[in-house]
């Protein structure tokens, strides 16, 4: 990702998505949490780095957009999961 274009090209395009970590208890091994990872999808298809992407985000007010984004997107992601799992759709 190179400039705060790139960042507003990926708000505007949808090319943004979410990867999600565990977070695991390390005594018992249980999953306790999860954590969102933002990623970009580019033209070329590889993943962007998200400190590229933050970093570039930060360098104006592009970093409040992501942040709502950000958001947006986890809340639709666990409804969704919730929804599948509740065998609702």
């Amino acid at each position: 990702m190179g400039d705060r274009r790139d960042v507003k090209r990926a708000l505007a395009r949808d090319d943004l998505h979410l990867n999600y970590q565990p977070i695991v208890e390390i005594r018992t091994g249980n999953p306790v949490s999860v954590e969102a990872l933002l990623r970009g999808r580019p033209d070329d298809r590889r993943d962007w780095n998200v400190a590229d992407v933050t970093q570039t985000a930060e360098q104006g007010t592009d970093i409040f957009q992501l942040d709502d984004w950000t958001v947006q997107q986890a809340t639709r992601d666990a409804v969704q999961a919730w929804i599948k799992q509740a065998g609702l759709k």
